[in-house]
């Protein structure tokens, strides 16, 4: 089989591992906002934007990173400590993703409000 054959394949099977994800992340033993936030980043990759198909049927992938916004009270947690969550936050998903590998790239605070803004680069 051929390079683009078994990437159009692994690209074809992206919205399905988000719902096996999903599934996944429903079982595991964690806070209930922790899961939420994962669900949030995986439900990402069944977005349109994701997976697009040309003329002769062979997907090609925007490699854009999956984001998450979330609001937490930085007088309560340090910078080091919110990086440490996310950190361990995506760490966890990696634990249950066999296929697609998640990593933290870039994380910052809205400066006008307590929202923090969280990109998520991902490899399959």
């Amino acid at each position: 089989m051929s390079l683009v054959k078994l990437l159009n394949n692994a690209i074809l099977e992206v919205p399905k591992l988000e719902v096996k994800l999903e599934q996944a992340i429903e079982e595991q033993d964690w806070d209930e906002q922790k899961k939420e936030y994962l669900k949030q980043i995986v439900r990402q990759l069944r977005e349109p934007k994701l997976c697009k198909f040309n003329k002769g049927n062979y997907g090609f992938i925007s490699f854009e990173p999956l984001t998450l916004e979330v609001s937490i009270e930085s007088e309560i947690l340090d910078v080091n400590k919110i990086h440490r969550y996310f950190e361990e936050m995506i760490a966890d998903l990696n634990k249950i993703s066999n296929d697609i590998v998640f990593e933290l790239s870039n994380f910052c605070k809205y400066s006008l409000k307590e929202t923090w803004s969280i990109k998520i680069d991902w490899y399959i």
